[in-house]
């Protein structure tokens, strides 16, 4: 009996050592939250950048995101974070700083040397020792940078564009295309290992952080693509503000004119902006922003052709943007005479933008160049040997009405060191079309000679034209009409229509200018002269006819008597 009692027991020894050593290893795969922090854990860094305007600015918990949508980002390849261990308080400060780093909402984190962090909150400032723990660290393809068995700490980690070479993939996902990042991500201490923010009494070993960069995109673009000498247009400069633009020391815009450019004065306005599609637009009317209060404004001289334009942000100007997307600013400008002295017919025009932020970083980011045109037309003149026929002479209309009425496009001047140029166009009516032009009666005859030798009453071309309609999304048209013909041929008689669809490349400069097919003149019908010899034939002929009339009616006369 006792040996089969024996037996029962050492049956329920073993399940229970089996039981518990099950138990054990379940434990082992979920162990048990501990308040104790362990002596290691990894960091990873995952950069991506991303668009402000899905931006949910929702802080990080430390752990992987098992969905990235959130971040509405790409992964950026080629950024280099610099990695220092947060020691100690300094000498100076090892009474007065707390042994464990401050963190926090209002806490800022600077590094002084490479040696020395500073830490600050208002009237708060406190500095520690650092040691590096990263060199030439980089993301990968995958825009994670991975350190391992980092020893429990306090870590500064802090973005160093210097020494980056930003790559996003493309569409394909196999090629790779540089990206500008103008303003690096806020520098920021994280623990290794940290809090679990859902289990207060347990650890994260793996943490996670996303660190996300604003690419701060910067357009520049005219409000016509084309335009005619005389013109005065709008330019805008768009600029996306950096979530943090409150905290900025230093905004500024910078745009220097074109000499073609006449700058309009007091013309500037400052937009709130909202991206829409792929294009920055107005918001309000532009009134937020207050000069000499929230910006100082320099403009160019008031008889200066070109000259700089400068926007600069003040304090409440920082404060009074802050949660703008981007702003836009706008100012008008005149195509002016210097036009015609150019090469080509373009107003080529970039504007800079310049950053710094509360560390004292400073970056800066130029537009795009922007572009303005206008057009010309040669008119090549030819007889029927299609050989150049000089001395005829030309005016332009808007409209083929225009034309056939004979109300030319007219034109103001002034003479620059001896060559007259084009200041302003005068159309025979105002911009509603029915009302008179009280300055067309006594405005300059635009007048172009082609194949003629250079007079200064007349012009080799017809120049300074707009090329396009944006508000009619059409090439622009024009009526030729030939209003003096060569010596010994006939005028043409009725308009030549001309249209910039078919402008092409001049020597292989983007000039717009326009050759029209050869305008041929017709000798005309040779007609007698009056008064010559043949009409004194005529009158002689004349006389013997009627002399011979009046004796053959005299010789009847005595023969019937």
């Amino acid at each position: 009996m006792m040996k089969k009692i024996s037996s029962i027991i050492t049956l329920l020894f073993i399940a229970c050592t089996m039981i518990l050593g099950g138990g054990a290893a379940f434990a082992e795969d979920d162990p048990k939250p501990t308040a104790i922090a362990p002596p290691n854990g990894d960091l990873t860094i995952h950069k991506y950048l991303y668009d402000a305007d899905g931006i949910d600015n929702k802080p990080g918990d430390g752990k992987e995101l098992k969905d990235t949508t959130r971040l509405d980002g790409k992964e950026i390849r080629g950024i280099q974070f610099d990695v220092y261990e947060v020691g100690n308080p300094t000498e100076a400060y090892k009474d007065a700083a707390p042994k464990v780093v401050p963190g926090g909402d209002g806490w800022t984190y600077t590094k002084i040397d490479e040696t020395t962090l500073e830490v600050s909150k208002g009237t708060d400032t406190y500095r520690y020792d650092l040691t590096k723990k990263s060199e030439d660290t980089k993301t990968s393809n995958d825009g994670e940078i991975v350190l391992k068995n980092l020893s429990r700490g306090y870590y500064f980690v802090e973005e160093n564009l210097a020494a980056s070479t930003p790559e996003m993939s493309k569409d394909d996902g196999k090629t790779w295309a540089g990206v500008q990042i103008t303003t690096p991500v806020k520098s920021f201490v994280v623990a290794v290992p940290m809090t679990d923010p859902e289990n207060l009494n347990n650890w994260i070993t793996d943490v996670h952080v996303y660190p996300k960069n604003q690419g701060t995109e910067v357009v520049k673009e005219p409000s016509k693509p084309s335009v005619n000498v005389g013109d005065e247009f709008s330019w805008s400069i768009a600029v996306e503000l950096p979530v943090d633009i409150k905290d900025y020391k230093k905004f500024v815009i910078t745009d220097i004119l074109d000499e073609s450019l006449t700058y309009t004065t007091d013309s500037v306005k400052i937009y709130r902006a909202e991206k829409v599609g792929d294009k920055w637009q107005k918001v309000g009317s532009g009134g937020e922003l207050v000069r000499d209060t929230d910006y100082t404004l320099t403009e160019p001289g008031l008889d200066e052709k070109g000259g700089t334009l400068e926007v600069k942000l003040l304090g409440s100007g920082f404060a009074k943007v802050d949660g703008w997307k981007g702003l836009i600013v706008e100012f008008n400008t005149t195509v002016n005479e210097k036009l015609e002295g150019k090469e080509v017919n373009i107003i080529g025009n970039k504007a800079t933008v310049e950053f710094t932020n509360s560390h004292d970083e400073e970056s800066e980011r130029e537009t795009d160049e922007s572009e303005v045109n206008t057009g010309d037309i040669i008119v090549d003149k030819k007889d029927e040997n299609d050989k150049n026929l000089p001395n005829s002479e030309f005016q332009i209309a808007r409209t083929d009405k225009e034309a056939k009425d004979e109300q030319f496009i007219k034109i103001k001047t002034i003479t620059v060191e001896g060559v007259r140029r084009i200041t302003e166009f005068v159309y025979p009516t105002l911009e509603d079309g029915t009302t008179v032009n009280p300055d067309y009666k006594d405005a300059e005859d635009w007048i172009v000679k082609p194949h003629s030798t250079k007079d200064a009453n007349y012009f080799a071309k017809f120049e300074g034209l707009q090329t396009f309609s944006v508000e009619d999304d059409v090439y622009m048209s024009y009526w030729l009409v030939e209003t003096k013909a060569p010596k010994d041929y006939n005028l043409l008689g009725d308009p030549v229509e001309v249209n910039f669809k078919d402008s092409e490349e001049v020597e292989g400069k983007k000039t717009y200018n326009l050759t029209t097919d050869p305008i041929v003149n017709h000798k005309g019908f040779t007609l007698p002269n009056t008064g010559g010899i043949g009409t004194m034939l005529l009158i002689i002929v004349g006389i013997i006819l009627v002399g011979m009339a009046i004796i053959l009616n005299m010789n009847n006369k005595k023969k019937k008597a």
